[in-house]
């Protein structure tokens, strides 16, 4: 929920001078305008999320500045691809063995994960369960990196238009890949939510590494690495709070979510090596 209010913020404050080195104001404006928005829709935190996160897309137009590409771009073309299938590959190997370990592929961490969210639930942490997971939704996701990839775009900038047509590609080529292939079956123990299709890796889990995952990349190139540790640190969370919530909403097995958040992280850090977004001394 917050995560997705500070999106603008990180796109808003790389476009602006760097003459200021403190991404703690940035960050607690961004809650302060989060939380505003929130208030208002106490009953439908969603749609909070939502409005947040189209407010950040008119911030992104500006925050790209033309650099060399490291990486020639049929080179970056194979490497793209064989990193693709590795990862997609291996989360596809993980899930079979998987199945083939465990009576229709729930282990015992996977019981006893779910019977332990389902004994946290009450009505504040289901409205904290929704809003994360509105913040790993695909429209919010498409909204954000479509957004940064038309302004990369606009401004001529190849790295950053390949960085970001890569996050693209990993927030929703992996999962959906692998999930029919793999055909796992969803929980089915007091879901909160109707959503139909299969369970491993989860699609939220994934997209949401990826954006997140994204959005700290933008920091370290806006602040540094030692500047970027609030903003990341609130991106890690956020990130790990949209797989946690489907685990809590009852339609995913937490492996699920391991498998979505380690794919997408590791396609980030794929996605920021070929692009070289970080190669200019900027991190």
């Amino acid at each position: 929920m917050i995560g997705t209010g500070v999106n603008g913020s990180l796109m808003y404050s790389w476009a602006k001078p760097a003459t200021s080195k403190l991404p703690v104001k940035t960050s607690m404006a961004s809650i302060a305008s989060a939380a505003v928005l929130v208030s208002r829709f106490p009953n439908d935190p969603a749609r909070a999320v939502k409005l947040i996160s189209s407010h950040s897309g008119g911030l992104a137009w500006k925050i790209m500045r033309p650099r060399p590409s490291r990486v020639p771009t049929p080179r970056a073309a194979w490497l793209f691809l064989v990193a693709f299938v590795v990862i997609a590959g291996a989360t596809y190997v993980a899930g079979e063995i998987l199945l083939a370990a465990f009576p229709n592929g729930v282990s015992g961490v996977d019981r006893e994960g779910m019977e332990f969210a389902l004994d946290l639930r009450s009505s504040s942490l289901t409205r904290v369960a929704m809003a994360l997971t509105s913040a790993g939704d695909s429209e919010v996701v498409l909204l954000v990196l479509g957004t940064a990839l038309a302004a990369a775009a606009i401004t001529r900038s190849r790295p950053w238009a390949g960085f970001f047509s890569l996050a693209i590609v990993g927030a929703f080529g992996i999962h959906s890949l692998v999930k029919p292939l793999l055909g796992r079956a969803r929980p089915d123990l007091a879901p909160l939510v109707d959503i139909g299709g299969y369970s491993f890796p989860s699609g939220h889990a994934n997209a949401g590494a990826v954006l997140y995952g994204a959005l700290f990349v933008v920091a370290i190139a806006r602040w540094g690495r030692g500047g970027a540790a609030i903003p990341g640190a609130i991106c890690i969370l956020i990130g790990i709070g949209v797989g946690l919530s489907r685990v809590y909403l009852g339609v995913h097995w937490p492996t699920d979510i391991v498998a979505g958040t380690v794919a997408g992280a590791t396609w980030v850090y794929v996605a920021t090596r070929l692009s070289g977004v970080l190669s200019d001394g900027m991190g």
